[in-house]
């Protein structure tokens, strides 16, 4: 992995030194700094993959990527309004992205705000183009039960199961 952000260090470094076009070339520089804040976070090396986020916002606010990342780095902080700001600023970019709305979902539920919780998971739950509906279903799942609504809740989870059997969060 060390050697996966040395390289992209480097390819930073290349990015800065031969730039034909302003515009593209700082939307590339956000997108390694974004790859490398990514793939720290990842490895629970928080603040730097904050710092790595917050230069990509910098170079590219209007990426949704960049925005639901910053809200997971501060998610995993408990900066809980900050990373719902950026949560919601992703999901103004870009309304479809249901991997910012399953986050928004996760964070109203570990605030204890579960009706919102439940509001977002339904909506992201029930995108039928989302590549791991298990993620929405599981949160979902829980939100119902955190919210005493038990046969939804074991609706949702057992829907969480359908799509990824093996899902030790869900199986819990």
């Amino acid at each position: 992995m060390l050697n996966r952000i040395v390289l992209l260090g480097i390819l930073l470094a290349l990015f800065n030194a031969c730039s034909t076009a302003p515009e593209s070339s700082e939307k590339n520089k956000a997108q390694l700094h974004l790859q490398l804040g990514t793939s720290l976070l990842m490895q629970n090396r928080n603040p730097q993959a904050l710092r790595e986020l917050l230069e990509a916002e910098k170079l590219d606010p209007e990426d949704p990527i960049i925005q639901n990342n910053l809200g997971l780095a501060y998610l995993v902080r408990e900066k809980f309004d900050t990373a719902e700001m950026h949560f919601k600023e992703s999901l103004r970019l870009k309304e479809s992205y249901t991997d910012a709305r399953n986050n928004l979902g996760r964070l109203y539920i570990d605030t204890g705000l579960y009706k919102q919780a439940i509001k977002e998971l339904e909506l992201a739950a029930n995108d039928l183009t989302y590549e791991q509906p298990e993620k929405s279903w599981s949160n979902l799942g829980q939100a119902y039960f955190l919210n005493h609504e038990y046969k939804r809740a074991k609706t949702a989870l057992q829907n969480s199961l359908k799509n990824r059997r093996g899902s030790c969060f869900t199986m819990n």
